[in-house]
């Protein structure tokens, strides 16, 4: 083989197997690139997606994820996530798991949908996290956060038609400007503010206040939950009135 051909043959595979970053350094991810892999050092072909170095991710088009496996598996701080417009599809069935699962500090994801995961939409394990401007629909549940070490908001984002929690939250929680409908809890929350948020027709409670901690909420506005505020813990601060139907 000559020299010229081998370099036209190696060049595809070279390509394919590194990271493809766009010219503003930020990493683009279509269903093609996800089949490929190696989108960071360890990512296997397939999903889930597994991000191994801090950076900038951006979806280039819509993924369509397999039951029984991660969208995305975050094992890496600072990392942002922007969907860009476009959906991360689940397959709903078989095991309870996540459209972004997050296992390091310092995630954003924003700006897209999430819909089908039998899991959390996105889970969350480390501290210092911003989910804002998604759309959470049909899944396990929107956003669940289960690490002590919190400081975590919740802005903006449409969370509908999930079947456990819109939003459950341990600690550290800013969580203001949401729309939560047609879940089994529209928010959990040990610790941390609630702002501004619409939260309806939960089939269980529309806020549940969970342990002792302290958590201020005001300007919520409530209505067809089974119970619009269940205070099963004490400290729940109300800060400016909430509005509620029937009566809070």
């Amino acid at each position: 083989m000559t020299k010229t051909r081998l370099v036209s043959f190696i060049a595809p595979l070279i390509f394919f197997c590194t990271p493809a970053f766009a010219v503003d350094g930020v990493v683009l991810i279509d269903q093609l690139r996800a089949a490929v892999g190696f989108v960071t050092p360890g990512d296997a072909p397939g999903f889930p997606v597994t991000i191994t170095r801090p950076g900038s991710y951006q979806l280039s088009g819509n993924l369509l994820v397999p039951a029984n496996t991660n969208g995305f598996v975050v094992n890496a701080a600072d990392v942002t996530i922007n969907l860009n417009g476009f959906r991360l599809n689940g397959t709903k069935g078989g095991q309870y798991l996540a459209g972004i699962r997050a296992n390091q500090p310092n995630l954003r994801v924003h700006n897209g949908t999430i819909r089908g995961f039998q899991g959390d939409a996105i889970q969350i394990h480390e501290a210092n996290t911003i989910v804002e401007d998604m759309l959470l629909f049909d899944n396990g549940s929107g956003v669940f956060q289960d690490d002590p070490g919190g400081n975590f908001r919740v802005i903006n984002n449409s969370i509908l038609g999930n079947e456990n929690y819109g939003i459950a939250c341990v600690q550290a929680c800013y969580i203001a400007g949401n729309y939560i409908a047609n879940s089994n809890v529209g928010v959990a929350i040990r610790s941390g503010s609630m702002i501004d948020n619409t939260i309806h027709g939960q089939s269980q409670s529309g806020i549940q206040k969970l342990g002792s901690d302290p958590a201020g909420f005001g300007g919520n506005t409530l209505f067809n939950n089974t119970v619009q505020i269940e205070a099963g813990g004490s400290g729940l601060i109300t800060m400016t009135p909430n509005a509620c139907s029937p009566a809070c």
